[in-house]
């Protein structure tokens, strides 16, 4: 997630540059994302909507009073292993 940053600026062109470097996607603060995939823009337009699509579960959890608990960090680490993903968070 990036700070608030000028929507057009050189800055936010440089510092989206360097965190998709790292990350697949990008959250401008108030702003927007932008997301990244070496397959086709697809795979990107995919994690865009499965963001949105959390994002919009938790909304719903908070509202209702009851944040969600998400996965459990063995749970991720469990489905990383079985699809072979590459992840350093877990």
């Amino acid at each position: 997630m990036l700070s608030f940053l000028l929507p057009g600026s050189a800055q936010l062109t440089t510092e989206s540059m360097l965190a998709l470097r790292e990350h697949r996607m990008v959250i401008w603060s108030q702003h927007g994302v932008m997301a990244r995939a070496d397959e086709t823009v697809f795979r990107a337009l995919d994690l865009i909507e499965y963001a949105e699509t959390a994002a919009h579960y938790e909304y719903l959890n908070l509202s209702a009073g009851e944040p969600g608990k998400g996965l459990s960090a063995e749970h991720i680490r469990e489905i990383s292993r079985f699809w072979n993903l590459r992840q350093n968070i877990f």
